[in-house]
């Protein structure tokens, strides 16, 4: 039997180091059972079976992940968008008189409910009590 190495397959990945062009990853097979994976002409990989099959539950793990991401990054956008909206439609229709109208309300309820308050525990307005 001879040796042969048969290439499955090259494809150009996107690299940091590379920027601007691909990075060629070769993956080929020889007869020898191993697999050779080379990324460009400065490195290469020569492993077995078993481990290529590791390999590629890690890879696929890692793009489950990064899929994972992507859609939590984009629910995030557009909760965020949503909230932006929502907040600049309430700055729009916010009035600070309709406050300030408000306000003098809720001070007239709390002393309305302090004199309550007040008699409930027997003290009268306008009238003095000398054990106090």
């Amino acid at each position: 039997m001879t040796y042969r190495n048969n290439i499955i397959q090259t494809l150009g990945v996107d690299d940091e180091s590379t920027y601007g062009r691909k990075l060629g990853i070769t993956v080929a097979v020889d007869t020898l059972g191993m697999c050779t994976i080379s990324f460009g002409a400065s490195y290469s990989i020569r492993i077995p079976e078993d481990d290529v099959d590791a390999l590629r539950d890690v890879l696929y793990e890692a793009s489950r992940q990064l899929g994972y991401q992507r859609k939590e990054n984009t629910l995030y956008t557009k909760s965020k968008t949503e909230a932006e909206k929502e907040m600049a439609s309430e700055a729009e229709a916010y009035d600070p008189e309709d406050d300030w109208a408000l306000a003098e309300d809720e001070e007239s309820i709390d002393e309305e409910e302090q004199i309550r308050r007040d008699e409930k525990n027997g003290l009268y307005p306008d009238k003095w009590d000398c054990c106090n």
